[in-house]
């Protein structure tokens, strides 16, 4: 008697990425159509939050954000979400905004005198702090007002609540109290302030993740927030627009490169902290406030960031600045194909601080 065994042979094959590659699956998400209820595994049955797919993602899959026209009121949290080597996950965002507002409830703040209006329950109600207040904003029809204030530029004192003019608000620390200004005259004010961090987070070990065409807006601290031992992340195609404090900020000893990236109207352009490692590439910076390129040292030991193909319009307070604040700290930069034009006229296009060493190639600094 003859015995046939037949051994079945599973190819794993992807023309999009190197051999041995198996993708996984696609985690759709819809903030206007979808339920988290759904399976989220189709454009007709996908998950409602962003936060659902990031509990369902494995290495291998791609979540896919539907542009829906409406801003996604919450952030991307990636907290020790590990891809792989092989499988990296991808989270592509096909041109949707991520926001950090919530609508002003004038019903829910006491009119102190005819238009202006105060609220003393939502510093305690978000679990605010003095260092976020000095980074906050309000919205009034669309358009930012930061006061004068910004966390690493120049700040001017609170006013009083009677000196506020027609859309304009301040903050009094003893009261924890906000107060805004309307004109309430006339056609009601749209009015929007931030109750979220940062638009993306990435926290712990993440690693092997690829985030893409995301746009962050409006957050009170960091459009897009790298720090703890985050490897291997990688962005394309990026926009963090009018957030609090740092359009991208690296933090503590983790590595990222970002390809594609504007950041525009921010406090901070880019800030890189601690041991980091970043690498830019095709980054325009405009409209910041405080500084518009920060890598700065704070801990011993030393950091490495790349910036090559961009132009960095100067109208911060600081511009260009590279610093390290210890004697054991050290930062290695390497500029190519860059271009500083000092639109402010300030003067402080570019300074150095500390032990950097910064090597530059085809750079241009105008003004």
């Amino acid at each position: 008697m003859r015995i046939f065994i037949c051994v079945s042979i599973c190819l794993c094959i992807n023309m999009f990425g190197p051999p041995g590659f198996c993708s996984g699956k696609t985690i759709f998400v819809n903030n206007v159509s979808g339920n988290d209820s759904f399976a989220g595994d189709s454009q007709n049955a996908p998950f409602r939050t962003i936060a659902q797919a990031v509990r369902r993602v494995t290495p291998g899959d791609t979540i896919r954000l539907t542009h829906t026209g409406v801003m996604y009121k919450e952030s991307l949290v990636l907290h020790d979400v590990r891809g792989k080597k092989d499988a990296r996950i991808v989270v592509e965002g096909n041109g949707a905004v991520i926001s950090g507002t919530e609508d002003v409830d004038l019903n829910e703040w006491e009119e102190i005198s005819p238009g202006l209006f105060k609220n003393d329950g939502i510093y305690a109600d978000r679990r605010f702090n003095m260092d976020v207040i000095n980074r906050y904003f309000f919205l009034f029809d669309g358009k930012i007002n930061r006061m004068n204030r910004c966390l690493k530029g120049k700040n001017v004192p609170f006013k009083k609540p009677e000196d506020l003019e027609e859309n304009e608000w301040t903050f009094l620390e003893n009261e924890k109290a906000f107060y805004i200004r309307l004109n309430t005259s006339e056609k009601a004010t749209y009015i929007e302030m931030p109750v979220r961090s940062n638009g993306v987070a990435i926290t712990g070990s993440t690693q092997y993740v690829t985030i893409k065409n995301l746009t962050c807006k409006n957050l009170y601290n960091d459009g897009f927030g790298i720090t703890h031992s985050a490897r291997e992340i990688r962005f394309y195609e990026i926009k963090s627009l009018y957030c609090g404090d740092d359009g991208i900020s690296a933090h503590a000893d983790c590595e990222f490169s970002v390809n594609g990236f504007l950041s525009e109207g921010n406090g901070t352009g880019i800030c890189d902290t601690g041991n980091s490692k970043t690498s830019y590439d095709n980054v325009t910076i405009k409209d910041c406030v405080g500084f518009d390129l920060f890598f700065l040292n704070e801990r011993s030991g030393g950091a490495e960031h790349v910036i090559v193909n961009s132009i960095i319009y100067t109208n911060a307070n600081s511009g260009v600045v590279f610093s390290t604040e210890r004697a054991d700290g050290s930062i290695n930069i390497r500029m190519q194909n860059v271009v500083v034009n000092n639109s402010s006229k300030s003067g402080r296009g570019f300074r150095t601080l500390g032990k950097t060493y910064v090597e530059m190639k085809d750079c241009v600094f105008r003004d």
